[in-house]
């Protein structure tokens, strides 16, 4: 339960930077040459990213929207740093402070839901790959057993 609220805590840190991200392409970042289009992107990206999160509570939708969250920042300091793509952003623009907060609140709020997910799996918890339990059936055939270079069909079955 703890795993599904932190995602869902990240999920929804994402999605409302993917918000504010779609309030300023609309109030007039999208008149900006090519920033203007990244931004959309940003915005509609978070939301659909924001809700596979939730949905799938997959390591790996987890961890692309760790990345998404973790490059808008990146992005947002190079444009105020030393200007991206001929456009310089400065930290006095609408929704900055908002948005770089809440991208990293997601950032470490998704990356503890990654933590979670790693912990949570089978693999992790066997201290390495999951073991195939053997049973009766596999027991008594001959060569290794199943899941560790066996062949899938049991011998004797149709193929």
């Amino acid at each position: 339960m703890t795993t599904v609220l932190v995602l869902l805590a990240g999920a929804v840190l994402l999605a409302a930077s993917g918000a504010v991200h779609l309030r300023l392409w609309a109030e007039g970042y999208r008149h900006i040459p090519t920033i203007g289009p990244l931004f959309l992107l940003q915005g509609v990206t978070a939301v659909v990213v924001a809700v596979a999160v939730v949905g799938s509570r997959r390591l790996l939708v987890a961890l692309a929207a760790l990345v998404l969250a973790v490059a808008t920042i990146a992005g947002f300091l190079l444009s105020v740093g030393v200007g991206l793509l001929g456009f310089q952003d400065t930290w006095a623009a609408p929704y900055a402070g908002l948005a770089f907060s809440l991208e990293l609140a997601a950032s470490v709020v998704l990356a503890a839901g990654a933590v979670l997910l790693v912990r949570r799996s089978p693999a992790h918890r066997a201290g390495g790959r999951p073991r195939v339990q053997r049973t009766a059936a596999n027991r008594s055939s001959p060569g290794p057993p199943a899941g560790e270079g066996a062949d899938p069909v049991p011998p004797g079955a149709a193929t």
